[in-house]
């Protein structure tokens, strides 16, 4: 093998295949839509079933750690 400038090494790397990258690889991959429930959706309904437990708004608002006036509002819809 000569140097660089005599370029054996040079044209011996050229006449191997291409390297195959992840990019060259055909995959079909299935991405679903992922629906996620806020939160305020949730306080709402957990609201709502301890209200109808007959749990107080105070008991409500200490249990899922927000205020008296959020529980009244989650209730009220």
């Amino acid at each position: 093998m000569k140097d660089r400038e005599g370029s054996y090494a040079y044209q011996w790397r050229t006449r191997l295949q291409p390297i195959r990258t992840a990019a060259e690889i055909t995959a079909q991959i299935k991405i679903y839509p992922v629906r996620r429930v806020y939160m305020y959706q949730k306080f709402s309904r957990k609201a709502k079933e301890m209200r109808l437990l007959g749990m107080s708004y105070e008991q409500i608002a200490k249990t899922l750690n927000i205020s008296k006036k959020e529980v009244i509002h989650f209730t009220a819809s």
